[in-house]
């Protein structure tokens, strides 16, 4: 059949090489896109996990602080009570002294 067209091979080899070469440009441009994406997405969970870091750094400041505040009002209520029965102690002292001060004056007006 005389009208057909015929294609050599070399044309042929040359179209498949035109659409390899088309193929690996897509596929490097596609792992290209991947590798950014991949980076990107581990810049990202680097940077929750550094705000998860932050946030628990925080956290615990706070509730070291909020110990310390409760630690010093236990400490400040302890020495006020201890303050408290020292002073009773003293007060009652005082009154034992007076009533035996009184009690040898009293003796030594009967001598």
């Amino acid at each position: 059949n005389a009208s057909e067209v015929v294609v050599s091979k070399e044309e042929l080899d040359a179209e498949l090489a035109k659409e390899e070469a088309a193929l690996r440009e897509a596929a490097a441009a596609r792992a290209v896109a991947d590798e950014a994406a991949a980076r990107s997405a581990a810049e990202e969970a680097q940077q929750l996990l550094e705000q998860q870091v932050e946030e628990n750094r925080a956290n615990q400041a706070a509730e070291y602080e909020a110990m310390q505040g409760k630690l010093d009002a236990q400490r400040q209520s302890k020495k006020q009570q201890l303050a408290d029965r020292l002073r009773v102690k003293r007060e009652r002292q005082q009154a034992a002294r007076q009533t035996q001060a009184l009690s040898v004056a009293q003796v030594e007006e009967q001598d």
